[in-house]
């Protein structure tokens, strides 16, 4: 697969731990992911384009139903 680049893998695992957890929202972004998921900084931003990229939301950032 062709994934993007990311500096922290943690933040992969973080970020994962937290959907568990969060209300669903209307779109995936890097706000979301900075605030709800936790994963700040630029890390924070190459997350929410591996979650995009693994299809938990689709380009325009709405989640799929691999999200749920």
């Amino acid at each position: 697969a062709n994934l993007p680049y990311v500096t922290a893998p943690g933040g992969i695992t973080k970020a994962i731990e937290n959907i568990k957890i969060a209300a669903k929202p209307e779109k995936v972004s890097g706000d979301f992911v900075k605030e709800m998921l936790k994963v700040k900084g630029g890390s924070g931003d190459q997350v929410t384009s591996f979650l995009k990229k693994i299809g938990l939301a689709d380009a325009s950032g709405s989640p799929t139903e691999l999200y749920n």
